[in-house]
């Protein structure tokens, strides 16, 4: 998910496998972008999911720049152990995949650098 500057919504960028209506997941990520949480969880149900649980990793740019957020759909709720293991890659998921400011970007978007 793409993220405006607003904070006030984006856009899905990419999705493979079955992904929650669009509506509903930014409706969850408009509701808790500005939590404290490093990770925001939500059980599958909630975004029209039968069971699992999603869990939406914010990418950050160094400044700290919201511009958008990682989403995963896991088949159970989200254990501790891994719980610990994405929040603590967050700051290198954000930097590799938030694109650096640029004339020809635009503004809240993301991309993946190789």
């Amino acid at each position: 998910m793409s993220w405006e500057e607003d904070g006030l919504g984006g856009s899905l960028e990419l999705s493979e496998g079955e992904a929650p209506q669009e509506r509903a997941l930014m409706s969850w990520l408009v509701r808790e972008a500005e939590s404290r949480d490093e990770l925001l969880t939500a059980p599958g149900h909630e975004l029209g999911g039968a069971d699992g649980a999603y869990v939406a990793l914010p990418l950050r740019r160094e400044n700290s720049a919201l511009v958008g957020f990682v989403v995963l759909r896991t088949p159970r709720a989200l254990q501790r152990h891994v719980r610990s293991a994405l929040a603590r890659s967050l700051d290198a998921l954000g930097l590799a995949l938030a694109q650096r400011p640029s004339r020809a970007a635009r503004p809240g978007s993301i991309a993946a650098t190789g």
